[in-house]
């Protein structure tokens, strides 16, 4: 599973579908062309990790506003497995379902029969093949390829997943995966608010990664830090809990690497009362603004003074356009951000504005809808 402890594991080793739907246009606003491409998510999942026997999480993941769930099925008890399925069915909650690692290296027909006993269900959106199999001691590309063709055989409409902690080890995994999932969590338990994001690193690793899925052309799926201490207050894995700010930061920075999903690890080592405080408002107000559909639009740059800062054009199915700001300064800035030619701000039709922003804000800016997001037929 991917968790803290496989880190301390790989160190001590090395010591050292839900696709996305890509068109470019041209617009052309006043005088000249500029290319903007568009990137449509149409439904931009948020999910957790759990486990098979946790039941009783479902219909509260489903409730915190989370879209579906990567259920770990340890052995692989079939009966378990279709307990849960049934359960996520009634709840409404979807299920990125993990393949048993005793089928992985058995008979060809043993995993044919499990994928087309779950392949019918409308709730199981896709396969979870193997966690971090670039540092797992008897796995390998060949093994993994030869699995995700069988489930393909049998499953040629949902996507397969490969989690991953090591990004110069994903390339010869490449045949195996529909789905690029990368897993970082980078906030210890003794380091000070915002540690972990000075300088922009963390917003800098989305970036990598980010780029490695797309030199590869697999949608990206990136999962968050969802853990820290229990409920009584004691760290797992030497992390703490991301607080409210800092879980805002990752979850926004996360959007710089365009990815098609997120989803936090892991439930059954959260504490709800964090979820319901933290996490579940930040949901809300998430999808307040992008109930399903996610767009992510690129193209001329707003430039931007006063301090480092990310900035990237957001819209929703029904042609409302923000601009995502993400301060990376460790102090309150004010930052002057300047449009390019093709957008405007709202406020008044502006194509400049100045804001102030607490240490990693986050902001997202109205935009003017003079322009479609949609592309032009």
């Amino acid at each position: 599973m991917p968790n803290p402890v496989n880190r301390l594991a790989l160190a001590l080793i090395c010591i050292g579908p839900l696709f996305l739907s890509c068109t470019t246009i041209n617009r052309k606003p006043g005088i000249g062309a500029e290319s903007i491409k568009i990137e449509k998510i149409e439904h931009f999942r948020l999910g957790w990790y759990d486990g098979i026997n946790n039941l009783e999480n479902i219909a509260d993941i489903a409730e915190a506003g989370f879209d579906y769930c990567m259920p770990y099925v340890g052995d692989g008890d079939e009966a378990a497995i279709q307990t849960y399925v049934e359960a996520a069915e009634r709840t409404g909650l979807d299920v990125f379902l993990e393949i048993p690692r005793s089928l992985i290296q058995t008979q060809e027909q043993t995993l044919a029969n499990y994928v087309a006993k779950f392949n019918d269900s409308p709730r199981v959106i896709g396969w979870y093949l193997y966690d971090e199999p670039e540092w797992k001691p008897g796995i390998n590309p060949v093994i993994l390829h030869h699995a995700y063709t069988t489930i393909k055989e049998y499953s040629r409409e949902k996507p397969v997943a490969l989690v991953f902690m090591v990004p110069w080890l994903i390339t010869p995994y490449r045949e195996a995966m529909d789905e690029l999932w990368y897993d970082f969590y980078p906030i210890t338990e003794k380091q000070n608010e915002f540690s972990a994001f000075r300088g922009g690193k963390y917003a800098h690793t989305i970036q990598r990664i980010a780029s490695k899925a797309t030199s590869l052309k697999k949608p990206l799926t990136l999962v968050l830090q969802g853990f820290g201490a229990t409920v009584s207050g004691k760290a797992q894995f030497g992390r703490r809990l991301p607080t409210q700010a800092e879980t805002r930061y990752m979850l926004y920075s996360a959007l710089l690497g365009r990815p098609s999903s997120i989803l936090y690890w892991t439930y059954y080592r959260t504490d709800p009362a964090w979820v319901v405080a933290t996490l579940s408002p930040l949901v809300r107000e998430f999808r307040s603004r992008f109930p399903q559909a996610l767009v992510y639009e690129t193209g001329p740059r707003f430039r931007t003074s006063g301090g480092s800062c990310d900035t990237l054009v957001l819209g929703n199915a029904e042609g409302r356009r923000w601009l995502l700001a993400i301060s990376h300064e460790d102090k309150e800035k004010s930052l002057t951000i300047i449009a390019p030619s093709s957008y405007r701000f709202k406020l008044e039709n502006q194509d400049q504005v100045t804001i102030t922003l607490p240490a990693f804000g986050v902001v997202l800016l109205d935009l003017a809808e003079n322009l479609p997001i949609a592309p032009r037929g």
